[in-house]
């Protein structure tokens, strides 16, 4: 898969990702119903992509001017995940462009897909609010993040 792929990526296929996560359910993280709030999938996907973003290179420090922001998060909820548990968040990178990246995860309970997301990151001057293109040194860094764990 090249770079630029706009190749179809399974998400719920656990295979299909080489960076992995975990978080546990919380009790705080149940609707009225005894089921894990949709808002929680959202929180699951933040720790895998923040976990992702810092074993690439160290954060951003005050005063540093470059880094990705989030501009789109699109999340799917396939089924239910349920309180004590935990669950397992897969992490790859799906597409490359000159200024972003786009990011698969799939969030597994027990082996299963419960959800997945997408996110869309734009690499940025953070000062002025301007999109930038991608330095050469991190589309090295991310790109091998574009196979899964076992290629």
């Amino acid at each position: 898969m090249n770079e630029n792929s706009d190749a179809i990526v399974d998400l719920t296929n656990a295979d299909n990702f080489p960076f992995w996560s975990h978080d546990r359910i919380r009790f705080a993280d149940l609707d009225l119903n005894g089921h894990v709030n949709n808002i929680s999938f959202g929180v699951y996907c933040e720790t895998g992509r923040v976990e992702f973003r810092e074993s690439l290179t160290e954060r951003s420090k005050p005063g540093e001017k470059t880094d990705f922001v989030v501009v789109k998060v699109t999340l799917t909820y396939l089924r239910q995940g349920y309180y004590p548990g935990n669950v397992e968040i897969g992490t790859r990178v799906l597409k490359l462009g000159n200024s972003s990246c786009t990011i698969g995860q799939g969030i597994f309970c027990d082996g299963v897909c419960i959800g997945t997301g997408e996110t869309i990151w734009v690499y940025t001057d953070t000062a002025k609010g301007k999109s930038l293109n991608m330095p050469d040194k991190m589309r090295d860094l991310l790109t091998p993040f574009m196979r899964g764990r076992d290629a």
